[in-house]
């Protein structure tokens, strides 16, 4: 026996008389052929399955990494907004920095402001100013001081 199917030995010998083959014994060679042909098949399947399901997983897992990674990010932002808000120590920190803001400018204000008053243009103008509002309130009280005496006059005519 050549281990081929019956209707294949006897096409390979055709000389030769075929023996008998019991219908068991055909059966148990066919069921043999058609799982070797199977088994064949779903190997082949299962390799292409497996490379299509390793393509799948990479995509999804480059998708999932984008996913976790913005769900992260928002979440540290989350969570340092919410340390920095809520934290005694930044608080701290942030007041100091204020305060030395603050008396930095303070002093720069001072500095510059001391500056200008020192200058002789300052002191020019400054008096140009001040000479301008004497005249301008003098003529105001001499335009008051003129009405008030026509008041007055009015009145003691009247009486």
């Amino acid at each position: 026996q050549t281990g081929l199917p019956v209707a294949t030995a006897v096409a390979a010998e055709p000389a030769a008389v075929a023996e008998p083959v019991s219908t068991a014994q055909l059966s148990r060679e066919l069921d043999r052929e058609l799982k070797a042909r199977v088994d064949h098949w779903l190997q082949k399947g299962d390799d292409a399955l497996a490379e299509m399901v390793k393509k799948e997983v990479k995509s999804i897992s480059v998708h999932l990494d984008d996913v976790v990674a913005k769900a992260v990010e928002q979440q540290v932002r989350k969570q340092v907004k919410s340390y920095i808000q809520d934290s005694p120590e930044v608080n701290l920190v942030l007041k100091r920095h204020l305060y030395d803001v603050e008396s930095q400018l303070n002093e720069l204000v001072h500095k510059v402001l001391a500056r200008i008053v020192e200058e002789d243009k300052y002191r020019m103008i400054n008096a140009a100013l001040l000479d301008s509002l004497d005249r301008k309130v003098e003529a105001r009280l001499d335009k008051l001081q003129g009405r008030l005496d026509a008041v007055t006059s009015l009145e003691r005519r009247q009486q």
